[in-house]
């Protein structure tokens, strides 16, 4: 069958696409009507409309309105019986003949004409009988939008559009032929009725999208529905029987470029679109084991997001681009991060210690990493003499062929489940560079930033390396012959994903003028061969920088005292408790401080999670939480499994104020909030904030998330500010009343002049030598041992003794009865005052923790272990 809208009387008339599936196996042109598509399965929960677009329109009446009810009625009736008439014998004449000249036979049949044009029966015009589509309709269908340019706006009695109509009667032919041929109009009726976007997402997945989408605003593409769920939210859920998934990835990919908003909104339940993918998907893999769905958000959260679905890869991939941190960690993980989004060693060139393959194993196999890591940055280092090389080779093949160091980092991220890596970071080493072979073997990640900075690197190599790459940073001798060579038609130009080029040439044997020739040589050659490529190039000299200063001193190793010894002593008899005797709970203990040296070693599997808030001014980098500033928070941590070995630690990472040095109220704030998510059971907080005009906001950020540990039992210790009577103004967080002040005493046991007035206990501390981490080992010995602040000592000490009293507790079994009235501040108030007898700030441990317990085996020492656990909890 042939149609022709045009009336030939008029011309020739123009001829269409033949209409049957075998004829059109492409489904291009007019679209098949075998199947399209699957119905909606609740057609009756359509909103109401009382209004709509077409209503005040006088078109739509072209004859005098009557006050006669009757009349109007009748001439509803008569209109309907009109169009039933007109499409019937238009009907008759489409299945005996295969010409159709619209026109004619609307003059034929429309008895009158101007018939097509009203509305009849509930109110609806022909357009909604058109609805049923067939062949012979689709022709009258687009004579009908052309003629009548305005006919689809009128709603029916119910305040349903033709579509809405459509898609309540199911009627997915029609909706999809709508969709594709008029894209304009059907966004503006999902204009006027922005839950109809929803319920069109089925036929819109199988029409060219882009062309509805670039008619849309992004107000109706953010619309949400009772759910709060969004037209990416509602796009993206996953459907078991949806095979394959080829349509549905393209307009999730087309929702997200033209909405790249609707990526960061959340529904009630506080899911993104990928979180909720993630739910519908292991949802429907649960139905389809079981047969039924019992699975709960925080099962979902425990299990890696599988891998081999493209949505959710596709969402995740967008999400990693975006520069917000603590946003990406929102739309990915929900309130508390679960896995690392970057692996950054940066600050391992602070560290003064060798570093082997050992190390960097248990520090890669110790983290949770997402299979997409926004990015990978090792600086220059060389691993200790005695670290192997990644695969194993001999040592003098590894020095034939060049170094293979940091091919071992690459290895470890895979066999963590790292496939895609945004932007990888390599400083290289000028005198003995990494291989091409070594760096070839990265091919198997999917990288999109190559920033690897070996000089005058063969494209070959990038090309092996990283031939989806889209961003390259070339690092030149000035060698013109590597120039040309990344500049010919065999260079870059097969890296088909490539959109810049950032190249750096450090000058060297050439004159300025000569080498600058060199550089214009390049342009003019990239412009030739990859046209569309972006080229950004500077002539640069060497340079250095130096770190900023820290707030934290540079601190390792303590110097002990007799406290500190009787500690020590009771301790390994905690350290050398049988395996078997288990505590009904563990005792998390959150240091937050500025990060711990992981590498450094001597956490062994105590460390069970970590975050980081330090995202400096200007960058969209965060430093790691396996990091620390100065070592302070490595420190801190270590004095806390010193005095309770078996304490499991948290480790949050603060922001440090690029002026004041001091850590922010903001970082802070978060920090406590992440702890409670955590359930720890206490925080450890070796620093001081002081208030003022610019952080007060911040300060009451900080204030509500102690109030809010408070209310759910953390015990929490802060140190003084060492200030004394001399400190006019509260510092935060250790002056609330939530908080243990804990402040320094002196070897002796009394307590410092400064710490006496604001602490409400104090710990050993004051006068405590420090051995700087930093320092060179040879210095380590001598007798200018850094000073340590004295409070900020003894919060770790106090933190570390309270963790092991619920430890004990623990142990001895009173745990289930004890353990929560001794999360209570008043409570373990009141056990700190038992045990500091006449002196009524400081804690004579010796009277309590026996030296004498370091002989005992557990059969012995248990009994007066329970007899010590007994007068605690009296």
């Amino acid at each position: 069958m042939v149609i022709s809208t045009k009336d030939e009387r008029a011309g020739r008339p123009q001829l269409g696409k033949p209409l049957d599936d075998a004829s059109n196996p492409s489904g291009k042109g007019y679209p098949s009507l075998k199947g399209i598509g699957a119905g909606f399965q609740d057609g009756n929960s359509l909103p109401r409309r009382q209004t709509g677009v077409g209503h005040s329109e006088p078109s739509f009446s072209p004859y005098p309105q009557t006050d006669d009810s009757e009349d109007e009625e009748d001439e509803r009736e008569r209109v309907a019986g009109n169009h039933r008439e007109f499409l019937k014998n238009f009907d008759n004449y489409c299945k005996s003949n295969p010409l159709i000249n619209i026109p004619e036979l609307v003059n034929r049949f429309a008895k009158p004409k101007t018939s097509l044009e009203k509305a009849g029966d509930a109110d609806r015009t022909i357009l909604y009988k058109l609805t049923k589509l067939t062949a012979g309709r689709i022709g009258l269908l687009k004579w009908l939008m052309e003629t009548y340019p305005t006919l689809y706006l009128k709603p029916d009695e119910h305040g349903w559009s033709v579509l809405a109509a459509a898609a309540r009667g199911k009627r997915d032919s029609f909706l999809k032929f709508f969709v594709r041929g008029f894209p304009q109009q059907t966004a503006e009726l999902i204009k006027s009725d922005r839950d109809l976007m929803h319920r069109l997402l089925p036929i819109v997945m199988d029409v060219d999208s882009e062309l509805l989408f670039n008619c849309l605003d992004k107000d109706t593409m953010l619309h949400r529905d009772e759910a709060r769920n969004t037209v990416l939210h509602i796009a993206s859920r996953y459907d078991r029987s949806m095979r394959p998934q080829e349509p549905q990835f393209k307009l999730i990919e087309h929702l997200i470029k033209f909405c790249p908003e609707a990526l960061t909104k959340v529904n009630k339940a506080t899911q993104s679109p990928y979180q909720y993918r993630i739910t519908s998907y292991l949802d429907g893999i649960s139905v389809s084991d079981s047969g039924t769905s019992d699975s709960t958000q925080e099962e979902h959260n425990d299990l890696q997001p599988l891998h081999d679905d493209p949505i959710a890869m596709l969402l995740k991939g967008n999400i990693m681009h975006l520069k917000d941190r603590d946003e990406t960690i929102r739309l990915l993980h929900g309130a508390v991060q679960e896995r690392e989004i970057h692996f950054d060693l940066l600050e391992l060139t602070n560290l003064n210690l060798a570093v082997s393959a050992q190390d960097l194993t248990d520090l890669i196999t110790s983290l949770k990493f997402e299979n997409i890591l926004q990015y990978v940055r090792i600086p220059r280092y060389k691993l200790s003499s005695h670290s192997s090389s990644a695969r194993g080779e001999a040592r003098s093949d590894q020095q034939r062929t060049g170094k293979r160091d940091f091919q071992l980092i690459f290895d470890l991220l895979w066999k963590r489940g790292v496939r895609t890596i945004i932007k990888v970071i390599v400083e290289d080493d000028d005198e003995t560079p990494h291989s091409d072979e070594a760096i070839e073997e990265l091919a198997v990640f999917n990288i999109e930033e190559w920033d690897w900075r070996k000089i005058d690197l063969c494209s070959e190599v990038i090309y092996k390396a990283a031939n989806n790459a889209e961003k390259v940073f070339l690092y030149s001798s000035g060698n013109n012959a590597v120039l040309r060579s990344w500049s010919g038609v065999d260079g870059l130009k097969r890296l088909e994903q490539l959109t810049d080029v950032h190249l750096f040439i450090r000058r060297r044997l050439e004159t300025q003028a000569r080498t600058q020739a060199y550089l214009e040589g390049f342009i003019q050659r990239m412009s030739v061969n990859c046209p569309k490529v972006k080229v950004h190039a500077r002539i640069q000299e060497d340079t250095g920088h130096a770190d900023g200063q820290s707030w934290f001193p540079g601190l390792d190793k303590v110097e002990t005292n007799a406290w500190l010894e009787n500690m020590d002593k009771f301790a390994k008899f905690i350290v050398n408790i049988p395996q078997d005797v288990i505590p009904r709970r563990d005792v998390k203990v959150a240091v937050i401080d500025d990060g711990i040296d992981k590498l450094q070693g001597g956490f062994g599997d105590s460390i069970s999670d970590g975050v980081s808030f330090y995202t400096p001014p200007g960058t969209f980098d965060t430093k790691p939480y396996y990091f620390s500033s100065s070592g302070h928070g490595t420190l801190m941590a270590k004095l806390i499994r010193r005095i309770c070995p078996k304490a499991q630690l948290y480790i949050a990472r603060l922001e440090e104020g690029q002026t004041t040095g001091q850590p922010t109220a903001e970082s802070a704030a978060k920090a406590i909030d992440w702890a409670i998510k955590k359930g720890v059971d206490i925080i450890s907080m070796s620093w001081t904030i002081a208030q003022t005009e610019e952080n007060q906001e911040d300060i009451k950020k900080l204030k509500a998330a102690v109030k809010e540990a408070h209310s759910a039992r953390i015990l929490m210790f802060g140190a003084a500010s060492d200030q004394g009577f001399n400190n006019t103004s509260p510092s935060y967080p250790a002056s609330m009343p939530e908080v243990f002040c804990i402040g320094a005493a002196k070897l002796s046991g009394h307590t410092e002049d400064m710490a006496a007035s604001e602490s409400l206990f104090v710990f050993p501390g004051g006068s405590v030598g420090i051995k700087s981490l930093r320092a060179p080992p040879q210095a380590a010995d001598t007798a200018n041992a850094e000073m340590v602040s004295g409070s900020s000592f003894a919060t770790a000490l106090a933190s570390g003794f309270t963790a092991l009293i619920l430890y004990c507790v623990e142990i001895c079994e009173y745990g289930e009865k004890y353990r929560d009235d001794l999360q209570e501040f008043d409570i373990m108030k009141k056990v700190f005052q038992t045990m500091t007898q006449h002196n009524q700030q400081y804690i004579a441990v010796k009277d309590y923790f026996k030296p004498a317990f370091e002989r005992l085996d557990w059969d012995v020492g248990r009994s007066r272990l329970v007899l010590l656990v007994e007068f605690i909890i009296r």
